[in-house]
């Protein structure tokens, strides 16, 4: 999933904008893989042992451009991991429903179904609430040290 955020930055430069969603992300409990200052490139994911065993896998790929002219900061999302977390809670919750419904035959089998599709909602609903939270405050950020770049004084 992609998402794109672009604001107006004139004090700011890439560096500083890569060191906030650095910030940002180990705040979210990601473990930074990349960090390509000269490119403007993080790669993370959160995928401790628990996270993997829920079904909570998350991938993130986050690219930073400043364009020139405009004097906009553009940052580009890739998330990922969503498909994988729904498989493993779909299976999780149908197999743990099942075991307990399965007195109930063909009917357990319709409502363990029904469980593990309730359950997987559920997990994407979450991956969209993460992924939207992270580009609200990081559009925050980036707001708040422009702000803080231009009071300062100039030498």
């Amino acid at each position: 999933m992609k998402g794109q955020l672009s604001q107006k930055a004139d004090q700011l430069d890439v560096p500083t904008v890569l060191q906030a969603v650095k910030e940002r992300l180990i705040e979210k409990r990601f473990n930074i893989d990349t960090y390509d200052r000269t490119n403007g490139i993080i790669k993370a994911r959160r995928n401790s042992l628990d996270m993997v065993v829920i079904g909570a896998y998350r991938r993130a790929s986050i690219s930073v451009e400043k364009d020139e002219d405009t004097g906009k900061i553009g940052v580009e999302f890739e998330w990922g991991g969503v498909a994988f977390g729904a498989v493993v809670t779909f299976v999780e919750l149908f197999l743990v429903s099942i075991a307990i419904l399965r007195e109930m035959g063909s009917a357990g089998l319709l409502i363990s179904g029904l469980i593990a599709l309730i359950g997987t909602a559920i997990n994407i609903i979450l991956f969209n609430y993460l992924r939207a939270r992270f580009r609200s405050v990081l559009s925050r950020d980036i707001r708040d040290l422009d702000d803080e770049a231009g009071s300062e004084p100039k030498a």
